[in-house]
């Protein structure tokens, strides 16, 4: 699979961020927090390993509760992430899990690929 974007919205430290991907080979995330005048907190571990693999698969690194990945600073809002991606036969895929309201869809560029539960339509994305 080829990644090709990742938009993610009211997550972890994430406001909004939506990133192109393609073609982008090895890529170094570097940010600056305003808030702690240093590099820390400015959400770069947030895009890389927890907006990324929470949107993948539904669980974090470091198995933060379902609820966690909402965003602290606006809690009654959707927090969501939308993964697009690209098999080697060409076939697009797009993947949006959401929080409040809790939501997972799947569907490649022809079909929707979302099955009647969340743990279903995982395993379908796993395979």
């Amino acid at each position: 699979m080829i990644f090709k974007s990742l938009k993610a919205k009211n997550i972890f430290s994430i406001g909004e961020v939506e990133l192109n991907l393609e073609n982008l080979g090895l890529t170094l995330i570097t940010g600056f927090s305003y808030d702690e005048d240093n590099a820390n907190g400015a959400g770069k571990s947030s895009i890389t390993s927890k907006a990324l693999i929470w949107g993948l698969y539904g669980v974090t690194a470091n198995r933060v509760k379902a609820d966690d990945v909402i965003n602290v600073w606006n809690p009654t809002e959707e927090s969501s992430v939308e993964i697009n991606l690209l098999d080697m036969a060409g076939v697009h895929y797009t993947i949006v899990r959401s929080r409040n309201p809790n939501r997972l869809h799947f569907r490649s560029s022809t079909n929707d690929l979302t099955t009647r539960n969340e743990r279903d339509t995982q395993a379908l994305i796993n395979q």
